[in-house]
């Protein structure tokens, strides 16, 4: 519980002898929770005797609350002026905490004099707003910019490989990036890029264009949204679950860009991660409490339209009388386990609807998921809108489909200026990844 105040501050407490250092405080790890004091003292961790090994613990810093400002009764614009410019110039809550870490990594200890210090430094720093004194780092703590700083800060000029905690988090991570070279041959959904070091990261670089195509016409063909002779008799049900699938994107669209404008987020990556790398002005004060906020809106938006995708398997496949005497709800249930499970499950999970209508909902679910997926990758299906005439016509879905396989592998425009207008917000079939998925396992299973 260190650096607490105890105001409401929750914590997560896992007593795991794993967890323990080698070398915790002034205790040596030996083996089953046994532990050995500098004095050469023996202690055994265990969850009813903690009190040796606390007793073993370093002091706690001991920190003189600094004296506050001077009183005023009367608080003029000055005043408030004055307060403000002190701030700015004495903000060095963040400096000092780098420090912290640079020199914790270059002394592989944070008990060094110089993190003893900065600690001290750190809360006179956080007691700035109150106390009105500010943090002064001392000439001698500041770092060379030309010093060596461990690898994990990514800094320009000379590094050293640093083997602490941080490191070796580093490390794994850009390891088991590096590991997946194969995704780096595939558009990243929602604007994230590949690092030199091999990372996916989160946010769009503006020097990449966002109209990348990432559409493959064999999810189409597994998930058999489609059928042969490409016409509109043979693919009447394919014309009905493109035309939900473009009115549904809409809808979807429409509420993703009320939610990006309300919260000022102008990146559909962070809007839906809650992962914000630039809040607006107006916002910053409350940024957690914020970006959970938009979690949760996010997470109603996809039940909402998940519910949607759910409604339209249930209201094609099964009869109205079934729906009655069963209830919506539950044959909601039956719809989800028949569309994401796998087919061993598939009869454990629903019990009052017949073998064969499980399987038509799992065949339409799946036949629907593709169609979200078309209208949202294929670059020539997403510039139509539910009532343009193109699409509503006789036979409109499929000779759309036709022509841009005729322009191209997977559907590519080979006008670049076509290619432009059309729009960037690429989540709409994550609403159904768990379909796709299944479908395309059970083709493999096959």
């Amino acid at each position: 519980m260190a650096g607490s105040d105890l105001d409401g501050d929750e914590f997560a407490v896992t007593w795991d002898n794993r967890l323990f250092l080698n070398s915790w405080n002034c205790c040596t790890s030996l083996e089953d929770g046994k532990y050995r004091s500098t004095l050469g003292r023996m202690m055994t961790a265990t969850k009813n005797n903690t009190f040796d090994l606390e007793s073993a613990n370093h002091p706690p810093m001991d920190f003189d609350t600094q004296p506050k400002a001077d009183h005023v009764h009367t608080i003029l614009d000055e005043h408030l002026v004055e307060h403000f410019v002190n701030f700015a110039k004495a903000d060095t809550l963040g400096r000092i905490s780098m420090m912290w870490l640079d020199y914790a990594a270059i002394n592989e200890s944070a008990a060094c004099s110089q993190c003893l210090e900065l600690a001290n430094l750190h809360s006179i720093a956080v007691d700035y707003p109150k106390s009105g004194v500010p943090a002064v780092i001392p000439r001698e703590l500041v770092m060379p910019s030309a010093a060596p700083r461990p690898h994990w800060r990514e800094k320009k000029g000379e590094s050293y490989h640093c083997k602490s905690t941080i490191g070796k988090l580093y490390d794994e991570i850009v390891e088991r990036s590096t590991k997946h070279e194969e995704m780096k041959k595939y558009s990243a959904v929602a604007g994230r890029r590949f690092s030199k070091q091999g990372q996916l990261l989160c946010f769009k670089d503006k020097k990449i264009g966002t109209n990348e195509n990432i559409f493959k016409t064999d999810v189409v063909e597994k998930l058999e949204l489609f059928k042969e002779p490409f016409d509109e008799v043979e693919n009447s049900e394919a014309s009905e679950c493109i035309l939900f699938a473009i009115k549904q994107r809409e809808l979807y669209e429409d509420e993703l860009i009320l939610l990006m404008n309300k919260y000022r987020v102008h990146s559909e990556g962070e809007l839906l991660t809650g992962c914000i790398s630039k809040y607006h002005r107006l916002n910053k004060r409350r940024r957690f409490d914020l970006a959970e906020e938009i979690r949760i809106q996010c997470k109603q938006l996809r039940d909402t339209f998940r519910e949607e995708f759910l409604t339209k398997v249930v209201n094609h496949v099964l009869p109205q009388s079934v729906i009655h005497n069963n209830g919506m709800d539950h044959c909601l249930d039956c719809a989800h386990s028949a569309a994401s499970s796998n087919r061993s499950k598939l009869v454990i999970k629903i019990d009052s609807v017949s073998h064969e209508e499980v399987f038509l909902m799992r065949n339409f679910a799946q036949k629907l998921a593709a169609a979200y997926y078309l209208v949202t990758y294929n670059l020539q299906m997403r510039k139509f809108g539910y009532e343009d005439q193109d699409v509503v016509s006789e036979g409109g879905v499929v000779s759309i489909y036709l022509k841009s396989l005729s322009q191209g592998t997977d559907g590519i425009f080979k006008d670049s200026k076509e290619k432009d207008k059309s729009h960037s917000l690429y989540s709409f079939p994550h609403l159904v990844f768990d379909v796709i998925a299944v479908g395309l396992r059970d083709r493999v299973e096959d």
